[in-house]
């Protein structure tokens, strides 16, 4: 796996995913961070996906600008 360089993109950015279930089951849910979510971004259980495009075409551009636990 190549190691992150600064000023790069992340190396496997478009490797991420996280499943639906994960969003509606405990990110977005009543019983998990669903109502921290709620008060913060306005958003809701039928959000995940629309959030979930919304952070991998960010992460997708991001570019890589501190190392902090460099291990060989």
């Amino acid at each position: 796996m190549p190691y992150p360089e600064i000023g790069q993109p992340l190396p496997r950015a478009s490797d991420a995913h996280a499943p639906a279930e994960k969003w509606r089951g405990w990110i977005l849910a009543e019983h998990g961070h669903g109502p921290e979510w709620a008060r913060v971004f306005h958003v809701g259980p039928d959000d995940g996906e629309r959030i979930w495009i919304a952070t991998a075409e960010a992460i997708a551009q991001a570019r890589v600008s501190a190392l902090r636990d460099r291990v060989p």
